[in-house]
């Protein structure tokens, strides 16, 4: 009889009986028993059906180690386990045992010391097969831990190991970067996005090349991803320039551009890494939209602007409630006349402890939050309340323009929303105009064009606002029908070249866009220098400080009275 088969009766009973062997097999269980003082040891006849090995006598422990049946990752393990075992600290791991077919699968090892009757003390041990159970752990492990899309870190992930990266190693320098792709909702609207995805999993291709041992990456959201480098800083902002370097080698027709904030750690505080990527984000929106920059420095006077915008995210729902947000009219003129032609409905918080606040101090925050939807609509009422109660005083009312931010071109209720409104209040939709920036028109194309045909079926009209802000002017007009533009008169103020040359060129663009018979408004002209020069190049109609502030509706219903004069 082979010695893994030489035993006591009783131990030969119980692991040959066809009872316990049934019961075994049917919970995917190998049994063995090892008397540690005579080295006899007998295992379940039928372990070649699950593991791989050649049991030919020698001990369990021997096949699994000199015929490789456990994993080699898990060898060091399953040998420190063996000797918790003796100390009685341990009784049971989970280790990678190779199968008959080849492969690993995950075994759970149980080990309990057992003293029978008569006879010396025996070790009575269990394989059971684990393998569906680890994996569903590790899948849901994973999905807890990485993004699902790029597979790398997500965010939560993130924070954790590379805080405890920074706390390890407190005093070496370190560059914690967030960044993403400026425009990348075009790649998703007009390439698909499974497209994007696409990118985004190249990106992780590239952090993954990009980065030395130990530096880590996440994809954060969206198109935004963080690093930390153990990088100074001129090597922190040249790695951002070859990331988008090597990202336009992408097979796409598209021009990748990178926005970055970078937060230099000369060493670390101990600050949490949701704080510094919240510095990093700050910086970031600095450069958002450049087309020069491409990264900008955290500086420790940005943490007040960040401190602000928490402090006006904590009370912006309260004060649209209590209707601390006031509509203001800034009248736009016919500069022949000096008549009032229209106004634009800009908007003002009237806060109650900190005064005025102006439009600077909310607007941009309230676009990157998604609030700017909701305050959007409040403002779009107030218009259409106030045009309603001119027609009912029996007043010829005037066009009120109000701002559609970029975000709303996202909102699929947009058009039955405008709608609703100006049939609410019983108003002809040409009563309200339609602002939207020229950059939204680059940003977002296909679906502007959907929503344009739309409102412009149903009577609404729309202006470009800061035409000239940008690059892609001329091809906007060309594409996009819409009623009026609004120059940027701020062009003339970023002239590189010279006053006199802008001046040349804002000329052109005037007369450009009278050619194709399209209103002109110019707005941001402040002295009676640009008006003059605006009149003699063609250009009627202008809004701005040198004609009216922008004021309260009672001061410009005043005004619109001649009870009032312009400022």
């Amino acid at each position: 009889m082979d010695k893994n088969e030489t035993h006591c009766d009783e131990t030969y009973d119980w692991l040959q009986d066809r009872r316990h062997q049934t019961v075994l097999k049917t919970m995917h269980t190998i049994a063995y028993e090892f008397n540690p003082e005579t080295g006899e040891e007998i295992v379940s006849p039928f372990i070649h059906q699950y593991l791989a090995g050649n049991y030919d006598g020698r001990l369990l422990s021997q096949v699994m180690v000199e015929d490789q049946v456990i994993h080699p990752d898990d060898l060091k393990k399953s040998l420190e386990f063996r000797e918790a075992v003796k100390k009685g600290t341990a009784d049971e791991i989970a280790i990678r045992l190779r199968t008959p077919e080849g492969p690993y699968r995950w075994f759970k090892m149980k080990i309990s010391p057992y003293q029978p009757p008569t006879g010396s003390m025996r070790y009575i041990g269990t394989f059971t097969e684990i393998d569906n159970e680890i994996r569903q752990q590790e899948a849901l492990r994973y999905r807890a831990e990485y993004d699902l899309v790029t597979d790398i870190y997500n965010k939560v992930t993130f924070y954790t190991v590379t805080g405890n990266w920074l706390g390890s190693e407190p005093d070496i320098t370190r560059c914690l970067i967030s960044f993403d792709i400026d425009r990348f909702k075009i790649i998703n609207e007009t390439h698909s996005l499974s497209e994007g995805d696409k990118v985004l999993r190249y990106i992780a291709k590239l952090l993954k090349q990009m980065t030395y041992s130990g530096e880590t990456y996440a994809r954060n959201n969206s198109d935004i991803f963080y690093v930390c480098l153990s990088r100074p800083k001129k090597e922190a902002a040249e790695f951002i320039l070859e990331l988008e370097h090597l990202l336009n080698q992408y097979p796409l027709d598209f021009q990748f551009t990178l926005s970055a904030g970078i937060v230099h750690l000369p060493h670390y505080n101990g600050e949490p890494l949701n704080v510094l990527c919240d510095w990093a984000a700050m910086a970031q929106n600095t450069v958002k939209g450049s087309y020069i920059h491409r990264y900008a420095f955290y500086e420790e006077a940005m943490s007040n602007d960040l401190n602000k915008e928490h402090y006006i995210t904590k009370n912006m729902a309260h004060a649209l409630e209590n209707h601390e947000f006031q509509m203001y009219l800034q009248p736009k003129y016919d500069m022949r006349t000096h008549t009032i032609i229209g106004a634009e409905a800009l908007s003002r918080w009237h806060h109650p402890k900190d005064g005025i606040l102006p439009p600077g101090d909310f607007i941009p925050l309230f676009e990157r939050n998604g609030f700017i939807i909701q305050m959007d609509e409040y403002i779009w009422d107030m218009a259409c309340k106030t045009i309603r109660r001119w027609l009912d005083e029996g007043k010829n009312p005037i066009t009120i323009s109000v701002n559609v931010s970029r975000v709303h071109l996202h909102d699929p209720e947009l058009c039955s929303k405008l709608i609703s409104l100006t049939q609410k209040y019983n108003l002809p939709p040409h009563s309200i105009e339609l602002e939207i920036t020229e950059s939204a028109y680059v940003d977002s194309p296909d679906a502007l064009y959907d929503i344009m045909d739309k409102l412009q079926e149903a009577g609404f009209l729309f202006s470009m606002d800061d035409f000239g802000s940008g690059y892609s002017s001329l091809n906007a007009l060309k594409d996009i029908p819409v009623d009026v533009v609004k120059i940027d008169l701020n062009f003339l103020q970023k002239a590189r070249r010279g006053l006199q040359i802008g001046r040349d060129i804002l000329e052109g663009v005037i007369q450009m866009i009278q050619a194709i018979q399209l209103p002109v408004i110019a707005e941001g002209v402040e002295s009676k220098e640009q008006a003059d020069f605006l009149l003699n190049a063609g250009c009627t109609h202008a809004q701005g400080y040198y004609y009216a502030k922008p004021m309260t509706v009672s001061d410009f219903e005043q005004l619109l009275s001649g009870k009032d004069t312009a400022v």
